[in-house]
């Protein structure tokens, strides 16, 4: 999918841009799967909400998120994604893992 000019100035001036299309279901799936395992089963490391308590409600995210599972990689290398970077940063597109690598964990049902 090529972005338009249009789509290149949301994503700046809003600093995300949110694609039509999406990942596949059983991808999806997947991901939903690896993610709650490793909230119930607190995988480290994990940025706490709070410093009281250690349960999965308190979780804030969880970091280093590439490394957990090879399907985090495979979802941020997905073509409809790879095809929107490119749109905006150009070809040579490069993941840092120093710096952008956790999920933000929310509530079931929250956008």
């Amino acid at each position: 999918m090529e972005l338009s000019e249009e789509d290149i100035w949301y994503f700046r001036y809003n600093g995300f841009y949110r694609l039509p299309e999406l990942l596949a279901d059983n991808l999806i799936d997947q991901l939903n799967d690896i993610t709650d395992m490793q909230i119930s089963e607190l995988v480290e490391p994990i940025i706490w909400e709070s410093t009281k308590s250690r349960t999965p409600t308190d979780i804030r995210r969880l970091s280093k998120i590439v490394e957990r599972n090879s399907a985090y990689l495979e979802a941020a290398s997905y073509p409809i994604v790879l095809d929107a970077l490119q749109g905006v940063l150009g070809p040579n597109i490069e993941l840092l893992t120093n710096k952008h690598n956790h999920l933000m964990v929310r509530p079931a049902g929250s956008f």
